[in-house]
């Protein structure tokens, strides 16, 4: 497992709530969701407008909205999950993200536009993973609460 500069950079595989193994899944799931966006990103795609031309939802919206939609139903099955596609009432345990932040930048073909996720519980953010996979060097940023920020390092 890579050490992802948390305090318990030897996790406990046996501990699945540790915050080394959840920031290792959210990341993982991030990188999936990244190849589904850059699939489309990649072959170009063509948005439909959504209330004005600022407003806008491509392919890849709906893939990777669909995918974290499922992976967060699956690895966390009592949260409320609210995608920026499908929306969600806001409850006390949520899992919010946005599959294409930067849509306008996506359906231009600019590298400038990333998948954000976060996990709120009672108001207050306590993990969160942002992934920018057409940079030229992908980037992907993780927080914990309690424990800051960071980028993956490329291997």
């Amino acid at each position: 497992m890579p050490d992802l500069g948390l305090a318990a950079n030897n996790p406990d595989p046996t501990n699945a709530n540790s915050p080394d193994m959840e920031l290792a899944l959210l990341i993982k799931v991030m990188q999936e969701a990244s190849a589904i966006a850059m699939e489309c990103w990649e072959r170009g795609v063509k948005a439909e407008v959504k209330t004005d031309f600022h407003n806008i939802r491509t392919e890849a919206d709906e893939r990777v909205e669909e995918f974290l939609r499922l992976q967060f139903r699956k690895h966390y099955p009592s949260y409320t999950l609210l995608g920026e596609e499908t929306g969600g009432t806001p409850s006390q345990l949520m899992i919010v993200w946005d599959p294409i932040d930067g849509t306008n930048a996506f359906e231009r073909g600019m590298e400038d536009w990333c998948i954000s996720m976060a996990r709120i519980v009672g108001g207050i953010p306590t993990v969160g993973v942002i992934a920018m996979p057409a940079k030229r060097m992908p980037e992907i940023y993780y927080a914990s609460l309690g424990y800051g920020a960071f980028l993956v390092e490329p291997h």
